[in-house]
């Protein structure tokens, strides 16, 4: 079986951050996974083997990368 991270097409929220963002995708394992919205981190709130759903952190207004790292597994990003 290939993991895999499901395209992030667009994502809108706040600047001040809080509400989550559930990223999809394959073969996460149970935890070890850090993920960035540009230069802030995105709080790890759980993590499965098919999800990881993280806190927004405030940013600025902007577009920004995100990347989705898990410890042993690899990383995936949006740039």
């Amino acid at each position: 079986m290939h993991e895999y991270l499901l395209p992030i097409y667009s994502l809108s929220f706040l600047c001040i951050g809080g509400g989550n963002l559930v990223i999809t995708g394959t073969g996460f394992g149970s935890s070890g996974a850090t993920v960035n919205l540009g230069d802030a981190e995105c709080e790890v709130l759980s993590q499965s083997n098919t999800q990881i759903t993280c806190s927004l952190p405030p940013n600025d207004p902007g577009d920004f990368d995100l990347e989705v790292s898990v410890v042993d597994k690899g990383y995936a990003d949006t740039r």
